[in-house]
């Protein structure tokens, strides 16, 4: 498509900029307006799920506000912010409307755009306030919850901090969430361990143990009769534990 098609810019129609966090930003929903979303605060949706690449340009700022009895968090995003919604949103407008950002942002940096473009927010103002430590405590409750989530998991991986990094299947399954006979159902199906006959112990094939997954040491145990008997036990490593927690909950097969 020529770029012609884009020329020239009304200025009346820009996405109104504010400088937040002392650098000019756009609101989610102009942003989503222009994109063409008929319910403009779905775009928080779809800032919400790409929050991790969204903040690999910066933090997304965020203003909280009570709207009719009901907690608003908006999103303020910078350019490269608004230009990669733009893009995910793949809505028959982003294109446009990603060459509007450019062209808006370069204006503010070169001082084209008028004052009344760029207003900070009033954080003085009682009912922004009252919005924005609401926001908080949501935050800070949203981040107990996934402490609490992750607190067994930690707690888990803590155990791995053992002297001789071996650990049992019975002992690995309780380390990694599942039942033994669960573990060692995922072992046979993926090629960790067989066994030599029916009944027989299971063992670690050889490449696991080249691999440093598994290890199988001799155990000694004593008879009744006061002989001894030379076991394997096959053991999985720390190593081992957090491959198969990668693939248990990865989906990795």
């Amino acid at each position: 498509m020529n770029n012609s098609t884009y020329l020239p810019i009304n200025k009346d129609k820009l996405i109104k900029l504010r400088e937040v966090e002392n650098e000019p930003r756009v609101r989610d929903v102009d942003l989503a307006e222009k994109l063409g979303f008929v319910r403009t605060r779905d775009v928080r949706k779809l800032i919400t799920r790409n929050m991790q690449e969204i903040e690999r340009f910066g933090r997304c700022a965020t203003v909280a506000h009570v709207i009719k009895g009901n907690n608003v968090t908006e999103y303020w995003l910078n350019e490269e912010q608004a230009l990669l919604i733009a893009t995910l949103s793949n809505t028959e407008k982003s294109s446009q409307v990603r060459y509007m950002l450019i062209k808006l942002f370069v204006a503010w940096r070169r001082g084209e755009i008028k004052q009344s473009y760029v207003q900070s927010i009033d954080y003085s103002s009682p009912a922004v306030m009252l919005g924005v430590l609401t926001h908080l405590k949501d935050e800070n409750e949203r981040k107990d919850n996934i402490i609490a989530k992750l607190e067994p998991k930690a707690k888990a991986l803590d155990g791995l901090k053992r002297s001789d990094g071996l650990f049992g299947l019975i002992e690995a399954a309780k380390m990694l969430e599942v039942r033994p006979k669960e573990l060692t159902d995922y072992l046979r199906k993926h090629d960790w361990v067989y066994r030599r006959a029916p009944g027989a112990p299971l063992l670690p094939y050889q490449d696991k143990i080249k691999k440093g997954f598994m290890d199988c040491p001799a155990i000694t145990i004593q008879r009744p009769d006061g002989t001894e008997k030379i076991l394997p036990s096959t053991k999985i490593t720390s190593r081992g534990l957090a491959c198969l927690r990668e693939q248990i909950y990865g989906g990795v097969q």
